[in-house]
């Protein structure tokens, strides 16, 4: 039988100033990306902050007329309850869920206000 020789590939210099190009580019995104991300979860949680607070404040108030109705209520408490999130998977459709939610909570609750 005849044996294969595995031939190794001549790699020139510019592809491995490429592939160094590449690794930086990667590495540069990566690091961006985590930034980005950061900055959108301190938003979203400000936000969420921001409901918690004006609820507390009507709890405080007790039964003021500007309080906001039982049905404004029942539904931002059902938007919430109806999520179907997996954290595990790390899915963007979730945040994108978890965003929406907060993005009515925060029009009903802080803008109403």
């Amino acid at each position: 039988m005849a044996e294969k020789r595995k031939r190794k590939k001549v790699v020139s210099k510019e592809a491995n100033e490429l592939r160094q190009e590449l690794l930086t580019e990667i590495g540069a995104l990566r690091g961006l990306f985590r930034e980005i991300v950061e900055r959108y979860q301190t938003n979203v949680e400000a936000d969420l902050v921001s409901c918690i607070n004006v609820l507390s404040i009507m709890n405080e108030q007790n039964g003021d007329d500007s309080e906001l109705d039982e049905q404004v209520l029942k539904l931002l408490l059902q938007a919430i309850r109806k999520l179907k999130l997996k954290p595990k998977k790390g899915r963007f459709k979730d945040i994108r869920k978890i965003d929406d939610v907060t993005m009515l909570l925060y029009a009903k609750l802080v803008e109403q206000e």
